[in-house]
């Protein structure tokens, strides 16, 4: 699944290049620049990366030949095989089951919908602005792309596309304006909290039809969840307001409601990191998993380093898919992930480590480690980010107290693979269970070659221990980074218990860099 919908993403960007060559210039140049970026993942936040127009080569063929034939007749035929590809996407929606905090669904089965299928929103009793707008004006709206989004304070969100239809005769008489907005979550557009901005007209949609697609990004100088709406307006008309129009949605066509809104997340980091120890599929993992799940769709890291990571030898089980697809159906992204098995843990799981990036993979890397028991590895992958290109290591060095010479190798070989990987410039990020307290000699070796302990950066000298989870006694879990970029925050998380479980049984650590 994660594949597919990568697949379909890259397959957006192609599309991209061709949809929009003729492009009016400002919409132009926001367009490239996160065409150049969609090649290493979206630079805000690793999100799915397909345009408006990623859809173009299969809806611009059924939207066009749903409305009029020459002669201005409505192809009926046309009508029915666009209503037939809603009805499967509404089925197959139905089939995998209604989405849980966001999805990523890709638009290609978003066809325009033709005159006579577009119903007509009833916008209620006249607000303060006007009346509603009248039948004649045809009138709808409906958010087209991307599903969910990420962006710092401060910078501006990736590219929101959005479409409106009004009937020609009316629309030459009453020009309209549209704009995009955010607002509180769960909230109705043009209720307190709302903010608007306007939207630019894109003329280089080539699948819109007779359908108009706007273009606009949101900058936000505060952090938190926000919905996302598209507002028409008509003078002497009340607001039109709509959400999404993808799978069973239909925009304003089906009324707005907020659990179809749109969101942006905006976040004080411009890069969230996050290291966790699984505890292989031990200690109840039916149960652990979505304890794991809801911290990590809260944390919602953009890289992600995991330790203990598990599977049965026949692969009836295994932790890893699992817990992805369970935070892809939280967060709204596709994960790319490197992952490297070292050994036969507890005589029964294959153990390894894993590097999960929510941004495209350019490079990777990995290298067993010395070891004179259990052997030892570490991952490393090369992604774009909003800081540039970055390369993340993860690790799991020796366990035993007496291991002390040996870690501080391991590290140290850890640190090589990173190095390997590395391009001049990049910033480099090595995570994982040390299983050794700050001062010891591999920590003190890792700090030797340049990195900072991003814990120390934030909370100083406060002790933050992260082993055991149910009554924390040692900091063996680190987060370090080597970058000109500050690191905002740093805290730990895991540390919940319902009826007796617990996600873990070590803390995590969590990084957040500007």
């Amino acid at each position: 699944m994660r594949r597919a919908l990568l697949g379909l993403a890259l397959l957006g960007l192609a599309l991209l290049a061709t949809a929009c060559e003729e492009a009016e210039p400002t919409v132009r140049g926001a367009v490239d620049a996160r065409a150049e970026a969609g090649a290493a993942g979206d630079v805000g936040g690793g999100d799915a990366v397909a345009p408006a127009d990623g859809e173009v080569a299969d809806q611009g063929a059924v939207g066009d030949a749903s409305r009029r034939d020459a002669s201005g007749a409505v192809d009926a035929g046309a009508q029915a095989d666009a209503r037939a590809r809603r009805r499967r996407a509404g089925r197959r929606r139905r089939r995998a089951g209604r989405r849980a905090t966001f999805d990523a669904e890709p638009l290609d089965d978003a066809a325009p919908l033709a005159d006579a299928e577009r119903p007509i929103l009833d916008a209620g009793p006249p607000s303060d602005a006007g009346p509603p707008l009248p039948p004649a004006a045809a009138a709808w709206c409906g958010h087209q792309w991307p599903p969910v989004a990420r962006a710092a304070v401060a910078d501006p969100s990736p590219i929101f596309y959005g479409r409106t239809y009004l009937d020609p005769a009316f629309a030459v008489e009453h020009p309209a304006t549209v704009s995009l907005g955010h607002g509180p979550p769960g909230t109705p557009p043009g209720s307190a909290g709302w903010m608007w901005s306007p939207a630019e007209r894109n003329d280089a949609c080539a699948g819109c039809g007779d359908e108009v697609e706007y273009a606009a990004t949101l900058t936000l100088d505060f952090a938190g969840p926000r919905d996302v709406a598209w507002r028409v307006e008509v003078p002497g008309f009340g607001p039109l307001y709509c959400d999404r129009r993808d799978g069973d949605r239909q925009g304003s066509a089906d009324g707005y409601d907020p659990a179809d809104a749109a969101r942006l997340v905006v976040r004080r980091a411009r890069l969230v990191l996050a290291t966790a120890n699984l505890r292989c599929l031990r200690d109840d993992w039916a149960r652990r998993l979505p304890l794991l799940v809801d911290a990590l769709a809260e944390v919602d890291p953009d890289l992600l380093a995991l330790q203990e990571v598990c599977r049965a030898p026949d692969d009836s089980e295994d932790a890893l898919p699992a817990l992805l697809d369970a935070l892809a159906a939280r967060t709204g992204r596709v994960y790319a992930h490197h992952r490297r098995e070292t050994h036969l843990a507890w005589d029964t799981w294959q153990e390894g480590v894993a590097l999960v990036s929510a941004f495209d993979v350019l490079d990777r890397a990995d290298a067993g480690l010395p070891a004179e028991r259990l052997p030892r590895a570490a991952v490393a992958v090369r992604v774009q980010t909003a800081l540039g290109p970055v390369v993340a290591a993860v690790t799991h060095l020796a366990a035993e107290a007496d291991q002390a010479a040996q870690r501080t190798q391991q590290a140290e070989a850890a640190v090589a693979v990173l190095d390997g990987l590395a391009q001049p410039g990049d910033v480099r990020v090595l995570m994982g269970d040390f299983n050794e307290a700050p001062g010891g000699d591999a920590v003190a070796a890792t700090l030797a070659a340049g990195f900072t302990d991003a814990w120390a950066a934030v909370q100083g000298a406060a002790p933050g221990p992260t082993f055991p989870s149910d009554a924390p006694a040692r900091r063996i879990d680190y987060v370090f980074v080597d970058a000109p970029a500050e690191v905002l925050e740093a805290e730990r998380f895991l540390d919940v218990e319902v009826d007796g479980v617990r996600p873990s049984d070590h803390l995590g650590v969590r990084a957040g860099l500007r």
